[in-house]
């Protein structure tokens, strides 16, 4: 009888009156307690239904993702990218991003120039004879000093550099190279040349008295001898673009920024201001990968703005920072070609766990937030003519006539969450103002 009595006074309006003067922390922990519940549902939902969703209806334009790994074995430039980005090493570690080999490590010269010197530290290496160091003396540039059969460094070395290519009172230009750690291009002599470095190593070459680097001509001309001053160094950026036509005939260009100077981006930073773009016959995406998040972000921010019209829809830009320290972006190990269904994959996944949290936060909003608003409302209109006084009757009242639209809203979820906001509201406000109605107006409380 007594279990009997206490699971009608869940139900039964007139048996519910009995809990209007429970402590008020049993009322929230009620409500906190539903919003788990109904994470339930949802997190269901999200982990086996966002593919689907992705195949049909297009969720965030994630079907030019999807569909890399289907155009990538035709595409030089797409095999290109997945062999360079796996040779980076990107690993993740304590939740942060971290890589390897982003910098430019290496370096080859040909036969017109007579050889280089490496600065590792404080110290500088001739690729020629690795057993002289020069001063501990922090240099921009070392000092070249000539002799016949070789050459000094800094002028303060007792061993001379043989080199059959110099003689006593030859002009020896020294040239610095090293890698822009913004951007990945080649520097050379502090300059920034525009060439993207997509290796870790770099071929150097005089060609009609002109420095080429990876074949690519640059401004920089040779004159005289040459030394190259070469500063390896790791790099905390790294940028690469790929694209491909798809069945529509719909070109979709991605771009790929890894950026270790960044925690996560808060606002995009590529808007149609920044592109010149053929909106209608091409469509730009861009993941970022920064220490603590990956960025995705389909469509160019603002155009919005442009009503671009595609398949009888305007074309809308959409992102979400996905958290690495949850979803770890770790490519040891991996297989070049296992890189665009991975890449699939976690964006999918940073999707579902977006939707995941927001819908906590939502549900909690609702439940707890909502409810409260409510009963302070209901308990300000029926103060004077109801038999409750309190606002803490009403709110404990509102707790337990949450159970009704809580059952309804939970099974309704497993078909689809995006119902969550109205089957509750609606059930709720009816449920709870006719639960009220009856223990107002009813002539004995239990």
């Amino acid at each position: 009888m007594v279990v009997w009595n206490f699971i009608k006074s869940l139900f039964i309006p007139k048996y519910m009156a009995r809990h209007r003067f429970m402590p008020i922390l049993v009322a929230i922990w009620l409500f906190v307690i539903s919003t788990y519940l109904l994470l339930l549902p949802a997190r269901y939902y999200y982990l086996h239904n966002t593919k689907k969703l992705v195949d049909n209806n297009n969720l965030y334009y994630l079907q030019a993702v999807r569909d890399i790994e289907k155009f990538a074995p035709s595409n030089d430039a797409i095999k290109d990218f997945e062999n360079e980005l796996i040779k980076k090493g990107i690993y993740t570690e304590s939740g942060n991003v971290g890589a390897t080999h982003l910098g430019l490590y290496e370096i080859e010269v040909d036969d017109n120039i007579i050889g280089y010197i490496e600065k590792k530290d404080t110290f500088y290496f001739n690729s020629l004879d690795t057993t002289v160091a020069n001063s501990n003396e922090q240099q921009d540039y070392p000092t070249i000093t000539s002799a016949d059969g070789g050459f000094y460094i800094n002028n303060v070395n007792d061993k001379k550099i043989v080199s059959e290519l110099v003689s006593q009172g030859d002009n020896i230009d020294v040239i610095k190279v090293s890698i822009v750690p913004s951007n990945s291009h080649l520097e050379i002599d502090n300059t920034d040349t525009g060439i993207n470095i997509s290796s870790d190593k770099v071929k150097l070459e005089v060609i009609d008295n002109k420095l080429y680097a990876n074949g690519i001509a640059t401004t920089k001309e040779i004159n005289n001898k040459v030394i190259i001053y070469f500063v390896s160094r790791t790099t905390t950026y790294y940028e690469r673009d790929f694209s491909y036509v798809n069945d529509n005939g719909i070109k979709q260009n991605f771009k790929f920024v890894i950026d270790f100077t960044k925690e996560y981006v808060s606002k995009s930073p590529y808007t149609v201001d920044n592109f010149e773009c053929d909106y209608l016959n091409q469509d730009y995406y861009f993941i970022l990968v920064y220490k603590n998040a990956v960025f995705y972000q389909a469509n160019l921010n603002g155009i919005n703005d442009k009503n671009v019209i595609r398949d009888d829809k305007a074309l809308q830009c959409l992102g979400y920072n996905i958290s690495v320290s949850k979803l770890p972006f770790d490519l040891t190990n991996m297989v070049p070609t296992d890189f665009p269904l991975f890449l699939y994959d976690y964006v999918v996944d940073g999707y579902s766990s977006l939707a995941i949290s927001n819908f906590s936060i939502i549900s909690l909003i609702y439940l707890v937030g909502f409810t409260l608003v409510v009963s302070l409302l209901f308990s300000f209109l029926f103060r004077k003519t109801g038999r409750m006084k309190k606002f803490k009757e009403y709110y404990n009242i509102a707790s337990i006539a949450n159970i009704v639209p809580l059952v309804i809203t939970f099974i309704v979820m497993w078909i689809n969450p995006a119902w969550f906001g109205t089957v509750y509201l609606v059930v709720f406000a009816v449920y709870y103002l006719f639960v009220l109605y009856r223990i107002n107006n009813s002539s004995e409380i239990i």
